[in-house]
């Protein structure tokens, strides 16, 4: 899949899909509350900070896992440092867990970080959830209509090479 096609896909998901991408799923995805979601992810996750590693070897602003990374794209670890290439990784290892399913806030968030606890969050998953939560209320109240312009709809060339299924 062409770095162009590969943008198409993730700015304006097509109707239909080939075998080398997940279905998108665009009926849970308000863009503006999208955009608040990964611009609140991203605040708790890593302070913005797109070269920051976590513990467990994540990368980048959403910290996301080497597995993780690897699973949804052949580009080098080091390209989750790129907020463009990173975020359109994230939104489809994001759109993986979904599966379709519409959640509220919190359940998004630990869909994020603990997705086998969704149902049975322990008091600190909780709390994760409730941080990014206020980060996200604190956006809305200051009147932050897209905070997080990081996409590749702004910036095609971004886009990162997809692996098949």
């Amino acid at each position: 899949m062409t770095v162009a096609a590969t943008a198409a896909v993730v700015a304006a998901p097509p109707a239909t899909t080939n075998n080398t991408i997940p279905a998108p799923v665009t009926h849970i995805f308000d863009p503006g509350r999208d955009s608040l979601r990964w611009a609140a992810l991203s605040m708790v996750e890593s302070g913005d900070c797109d070269t920051c590693a976590g513990a467990h070897g994540e990368v980048g602003r959403w910290q996301m896992l080497p597995r993780w990374w690897r699973k949804n794209t052949d580009l080098p670890l080091h390209a989750a440092t790129n907020p463009f290439t990173a975020l359109a990784v994230a939104k489809l290892e994001m759109q993986r867990r979904l599966h379709g399913r519409s959640v509220t806030d919190a359940e998004w968030f630990l869909t994020w970080h603990c997705p086998a606890h969704i149902s049975h969050p322990n008091a600190e998953e909780r709390d994760y959830a409730g941080r990014c939560e206020n980060v996200m209320k604190k956006m809305l109240t200051n009147g932050v209509g897209n905070p997080n312009t990081t996409t590749t709809a702004n910036n095609p060339a971004a886009a990162p090479k997809l692996k098949p299924k």
